[in-house]
């Protein structure tokens, strides 16, 4: 017997990692409700903030003006 794993869309991810981000509710309540195991939508509450982390320390240089 083998076992089907899930797929979850791009769309559900997000919408799990950013509830879990706004800590309203439990991570086990989030994961009832959306049908994901607790281990994953906390896995992806990480990435999220991992993500979000990352793209605010890039450094962006300023841009030289050219002078004519």
């Amino acid at each position: 017997m083998s076992v089907v794993r899930k797929r979850h869309s791009r769309e559900v991810k997000l919408r799990v990692a950013i509830e879990a981000l706004k800590g309203e509710k439990l991570l086990s309540q989030l994961s009832s409700e959306h049908g994901v195991h607790p281990t994953q939508s906390k896995e992806w509450k990480n990435q999220r903030l991992e993500a979000v982390l990352s793209r605010f320390s890039q450094q962006r240089g300023r841009r030289k003006r050219e002078v004519d």
